[in-house]
């Protein structure tokens, strides 16, 4: 490890108090620097001040600047920081899995060099992680550990702040994500949680009494915590608030509420777009719509939703780095008045369905979903997810044209409804991807089905002069089938489907593999 000069300690001292100080420090270190540590560090912290301000683009490039240099020196008291930080933004991005790969980085180098207090901060996110992804029990396993750790610390060489009350208050709130409020409220009593005045012991004080049904309570702590954002300089981690307050009221009743939030969440989120939040937003914008009553705000609310998904997907595509298929997210059923629901039936149809083929699209794909998990008895039943990719379809598009690409993705998707019928729901996923689920199929039958499926196509003979497997369009499919499927969540097996779709692509393309889980 480099020597730390006063500057850098100054720099320590205030960055979770000054972050616009912190950030005049490290460009001033920077603009001075004369050794790849001094640049690493400034890299690291001008990073973390950019992050604290909620300039997450800015922040992320400086802090893969300074990865760069500190894992080519192994400045191992900067990779701490790096990892950490480098995940919490990957976090907000709504990529769990990139954020999850640098937690753990920095937990086997915390655990190298024994570093107690950095070990628990990484072990606290990883537990976010878990957490945001509705995996509790991990989370509170997690949970558990980071404590541990802090108990086991001799020292807190990377000024970290977490304590016995961080742990209690994430506590309670994993209590209350699974419906334990009894268990929420004993700790909730704790004379030190009483005498909290962080934003997550409000919320968590919210959520519980939206739980109870008591709104009055609940709304006046939503109120405190939207107080307490309002001075908070960290637009990120207002914004991560924010949504959670959205939530709390919604399931709370409180859709007024819910609204003026969001829409102060928007205003936030314009200075910092990130799209996966706009996703987020709007589909919260859909259920607070559809409560309301408020259909004009509701198509608008679709429409923007499905804008930001488009994009939100192909950026997802184009990403370098390992990624989880975003958590579906199901939005609850009001019951709404018989005028209502006759005048939003015609726009039901449309977003459920994709305009060209016909099929389910993602929206209309959830619904279906969230049908199946619910009213089916799964603990006998197997469950098969397949994803179908045209083959070198950039290829044909930029040859034959858009308008030869969409006759030839409807030609794909009408073999797959003549050859599945109404035994599977069929989806069409995005871009070239077909994803389709079927109930009781085994592996012999799968693939057999597969094999009509790719001779459908082949018998159809599109041309496609561009290939290089054939000399006309060919699907890859990957595939997976589980049992007593309700043990796994659907996020999951489409990850898994994608992965084996992935291994066919990779290796010969025009072929099928199916998989067995459990």
């Amino acid at each position: 490890m480099a020597i730390r000069t006063e500057q850098m300690k100054e720099i320590l001292d205030i960055r979770f108090d000054d972050p616009q100080k912190e950030k005049e420090l490290c460009i001033q270190m920077l603009s001075e620097s004369k050794d790849r540590y001094t640049e690493a560090f400034g890299r690291t912290y001008l990073g973390d001040a950019y992050h604290t301000l909620g300039q997450v683009d800015a922040a992320l490039c400086e802090l893969r600047r300074g990865l760069e240099l500190s894992e080519a020196d192994r400045y191992e008291d900067l990779l701490f920081i790096l990892y950490n930080l480098i995940g919490i933004i990957y976090m907000y991005r709504d990529d769990e899995q990139s954020a999850l790969d640098y937690f753990f980085n920095g937990i086997e180098l915390s655990e190298k060099m024994n570093d107690k207090m950095m070990q628990a901060t990484l072990l606290s996110n990883i537990a976010y992680a878990y957490k945001v992804a509705g995996a509790y029990d991990k989370a509170e396993r997690m949970t558990d550990r980071f404590y541990q750790m802090i108990c086991e610390a001799a020292e807190n060489k990377s000024n970290v702040e977490l304590d016995r009350i961080s742990y209690e208050t994430d506590k309670i709130g994993l209590y209350l994500c699974k419906n334990e409020s009894d268990k929420a409220w004993e700790l909730m009593q704790l004379s030190e949680i009483q005498a909290d005045t962080g934003v997550e012991k409000y919320i968590n004080f919210a959520s519980y009494y939206g739980i109870k049904g008591n709104h009055k309570q609940c709304a006046m702590y939503i109120d405190t915590v939207m107080s307490i954002l309002s001075e908070d300089v960290n637009r990120y981690e207002s914004v991560l608030y924010q949504f959670e307050i959205i939530r709390i009221a919604i399931d709370a009743g409180l859709y007024e509420k819910a609204l003026q939030i969001s829409e102060i969440t928007e205003k936030l989120m314009e200075e910092n777009i990130n799209i996966g939040k706009w996703v987020k937003l709007m589909g919260y914008r859909i259920e607070i719509y559809e409560a309301l009553g408020r259909t004009d705000e509701l198509s608008e609310a679709y429409k923007r939703y499905f804008e930001y998904d488009t994009i939100y997907e192909e950026e997802k595509k184009q990403a370098a780095v390992t990624r989880v298929r975003r958590k579906i997210e199901l939005i609850h059923e009001i019951d709404r008045k018989s005028q209502i629901e006759k005048r939003q039936a015609e726009l039901s149809d449309k977003r459920s369905n994709d305009e060209l083929t016909g099929l389910y699209n993602r929206w209309g794909l959830k619904n279906r979903i969230k049908q199946l998990y619910s009213e089916n008895d799964s603990t006998n039943t197997t469950l098969m997810a397949a994803i179908a990719d045209v083959d070198f379809f950039k290829e044909y598009n930029d040859t034959y044209g858009h308008i030869a690409g969409d006759r030839c993705l409807k030609s794909v998707a009408d073999i797959l409804k003549h050859n599945i019928g109404e035994d599977g729901i069929i989806c069409r996923y995005g871009g070239d991807e077909f994803l389709f689920v079927m109930r009781d199929i085994s592996k012999a039958q799968a693939e057999q089905l597969f094999s009509k499926i790719s001779d459908g196509l082949a018998d159809k003979y599109i041309e496609n002069s561009m290939s290089d497997v054939s000399d006309r369009v060919t699907i890859s499919i990957g595939a997976v089938i589980v049992k007593q499927f309700a043990a796994m969540d659907f996020e999951t097996l489409i990850h898994e489907a994608d992965m084996t779709l992935y291994e066919v692509k990779n290796s010969s393309k025009n072929g099928y593999r199916v998989r067995k889980l459990g």
